[in-house]
C-alpha cells in the first residue's frame, strides 16, 4: 500500500465518478481568487487525539490571529460551496461548515489497545518537540483535489479496510 499522504483537510472525503472528479476539478480552479493575497500562517498546536470507534493521531494548527481564521474559514467554505454545488457529491458528515479546524493525520481509523495508542501519541510529541515543530509556522500554499482508491475497500470506506491497498493520485492542484 502506498503511504498517506500528507496533507491538512480543508474539506473531507466524498464518493464520486469520473464526470463529478471533473466537475469538482473546475470548479476548485476559481476558489483562491478571493483570497490570495491574505496572510495565511498556521502554526503547529501540538499532537492530539480523536477517540471514537477508531483512534485518530493529528498535529492541530492552531489559527495565529483573527485574519488567519478568516482566511482558512473562507477558503473552507468555499471549497464547500463547490461540493455543495455539484448534486453528484456528498460530502462526508464530519465536514460541515463551523465545524472546521485544521490539522494534519498522523494516524487514522486505528484501533489499538490503550497502552499501544498511548505510546504512538508519546513518540509523536517527541518528534514534534525534537523537531521543534511546535509553534512553527506554515503558509498553506497548494489546494489538491486527490482522488482516493481501494480494491479492499470496495464501497465501504468505514472500517478502514482501505488501509492495506490505499492508492491516490492528485487530479488538480491550485496554487493558493
Amino acid at each position: 500500500a502506498e503511504m498517506f499522504m500528507v496533507h491538512i483537510p480543508v474539506a473531507g472525503f466524498f464518493r464520486s465518478d469520473d464526470v463529478t472528479v471533473a466537475q469538482v476539478a473546475l470548479a476548485l480552479e476559481r476558489v483562491p481568487e478571493k483570497s490570495r493575497h491574505q496572510r495565511r500562517a498556521l502554526s503547529c498546536g501540538g499532537v492530539n487525539v480523536f477517540n471514537g470507534e477508531t483512534s485518530t493521531i493529528f498535529l492541530d494548527f492552531k489559527l495565529d490571529n483573527n485574519k488567519v481564521t478568516k482566511y482558512i474559514v473562507r477558503l473552507h467554505n468555499d471549497v464547500m460551496d463547490v461540493l455543495e454545488s455539484i448534486p453528484t457529491v456528498e460530502p462526508d458528515r464530519e465536514t460541515t461548515r463551523g465545524n472546521y479546524w485544521p490539522h494534519l493525520p498522523l494516524m487514522q481509523q486505528a484501533t489499538l489497545p490503550t497502552a499501544l495508542l498511548e505510546e504512538a501519541v508519546q513518540f509523536a510529541d517527541g518528534v514534534v518537540r525534537h523537531r521543534r515543530i511546535l509553534g512553527a509556522g506554515t503558509d498553506p500554499w497548494k489546494l489538491w483535489l486527490v482522488k482516493y482508491e481501494s480494491d479492499a475497500a470496495d464501497d465501504d470506506w468505514s472500517d478502514g479496510s482501505w488501509a492495506r491497498d490505499l492508492r491516490w493520485t492528485i487530479v488538480e492542484s491550485v496554487n493558493l
